[in-house]
C-alpha cells in the first residue's frame, strides 16, 4: 500500500463573467506541485448555481504554461 503524497494547488483568478443568474465563467491559472510533478495551466471553469451553491459543471484546459503539458476536459 502506498502512502498519501502531499500536493499543493494554487488558483489565481484572471476573469469572472456572469453569463446569467445561474451560470458563470471563470478563467484561472492553476499551479500544481507534488514531489514528482509540477505544472501550471490556464483553465476555464463553468460554474452553475444549484441550491444556493456555486458548483463546477465543466472544466477546460486552455493552455499549458509550463514545459510539461497535457490536454484535458472534465465535465462534472
Amino acid at each position: 500500500m502506498q502512502t498519501a503524497q502531499e500536493i499543493f494547488i494554487n488558483l489565481q483568478t484572471e476573469k469572472i463573467r456572469l453569463l446569467n443568474a445561474q451560470l458563470a465563467e471563470v478563467i484561472v491559472v492553476q499551479s500544481y506541485r507534488s514531489k514528482r510533478y509540477r505544472d501550471r495551466v490556464r483553465k476555464r471553469l463553468l460554474l452553475s448555481q444549484q441550491q444556493g451553491r456555486w458548483l463546477i459543471s465543466k472544466e477546460d484546459q486552455l493552455a499549458s504554461l509550463s514545459l510539461r503539458s497535457y490536454s484535458a476536459t472534465t465535465t462534472y
